[in-house]
């Protein structure tokens, strides 16, 4: 067995979508919410991709920490909150009869992971908000940015967001304006969320122009609010932070089943970050690894053949490649 690895201040989180339509059969049909996991659903194979990432992030040293999301972030079940599940190399370390602290490796690595984020710990439940899993993820990179070497995002979701936070009784979005929103997430306790209108037919709904009607690039204003109110100001954070320290942010974005695609790359891109449209869950486990490569520091060197001037950066590879 391996010696425990030195614990580093390299990061990964996993922004895992498990609303109800996470949760279906063969045919597509949706399981009651809080059924077991059905052995052809998203939520299983996104379930399965945990513990071979979280793995390979724990033996080199880094802090791993699973985020469920649905129409809340941590997302909830009823009145439940499901907290962030977060790992450490040190929580899967043994000591055998040598009296040497070994860390666990191989199948039995997997396994305790596989415990920790098990149908016993989160099932499939609730609707979806992007708004919320952007902006706790947007505060999460703040909170543990100044002590990070490295920050690998992955944010999975399989379907187009059905509920927005509102600010008052009136529904009146939080991301309504131009200005940053750089405050935590609200929660169900103290925070407001209501039904997004529908695209089609009529609604009363007093703000759907801002949610229902697209621009020449196929994107709504509600859209636009998540990368200018959200994201814009979390990279200017970031690269004001990386002034006065390295530290690498990555972000990877996996739309998968009914996700809407263009918002969804637009979201990656406003961090620099890559966009991963995948139809099988279950071929998503290679290209992952490729891009953690940035957590595990390998590094590409670009160099201009005219001018001769280099610029070196993460590597990472797109299953588009």
């Amino acid at each position: 067995p391996a010696a425990a690895p030195p614990a580093t201040t390299d990061h990964i989180l996993l922004y895992l979508d498990i609303s109800g339509s996470m949760n279906h059969d063969d045919a597509g049909q949706f399981r009651p919410a809080g059924s077991a996991d059905h052995a052809a659903s998203s939520i299983r194979s996104a379930r399965a991709l945990i513990p071979g990432v979280a793995a390979r992030g724990l033996e080199a040293g880094a802090t791993v920490t699973v985020v469920p999301w649905n129409h809340w972030c941590p997302a909830v079940n009823g009145s439940v909150t499901i907290p962030p599940i977060v790992l450490r190399p040190d929580q899967f370390v043994t000591t055998p009869d040598s009296g040497l602290p070994q860390m666990l490796e191989g199948q039995d690595l997997h396994d305790a992971i596989a415990a920790r984020v098990s149908e016993k710990v989160f099932k499939a439940c609730g609707a979806t908000s992007m708004e919320v899993a952007l902006l706790h993820m947007a505060g999460s990179v703040r909170e543990i940015l100044p002590q990070a070497r490295s920050i690998t995002i992955w944010l999975l979701t399989d379907g187009d967001p059905t509920y927005y936070l509102s600010t008052d009784s009136a529904q009146t979005p939080l991301l309504l304006g131009s200005g940053p929103v750089r405050g935590q997430c609200p929660t169900q306790r103290d925070g407001r969320c209501e039904k997004l209108p529908q695209t089609s037919g009529r609604s009363s709904h007093p703000y759907r122009d801002f949610f229902v009607t697209t621009d020449r690039e196929g994107l709504t204003a509600y859209h636009r609010r998540w990368v200018e109110g959200i994201l814009a100001p979390l990279r200017e954070d970031v690269e004001a932070a990386e002034d006065g320290q390295v530290c690498e942010v990555s972000l990877h974005v996996v739309a998968y089943k009914e996700a809407h695609s263009k918002p969804l790359h637009e979201v990656a891109a406003s961090m620099g970050g890559l966009f991963h449209p995948v139809r099988d869950l279950a071929k998503l486990a290679e290209e992952m690894a490729a891009g953690e490569s940035r957590a595990a520091g390998v590094r590409v060197t670009l160099r201009g053949l005219g001018s001769g001037v280099e610029v070196t950066g993460a590597g990472a590879v797109n299953e588009k490649l």
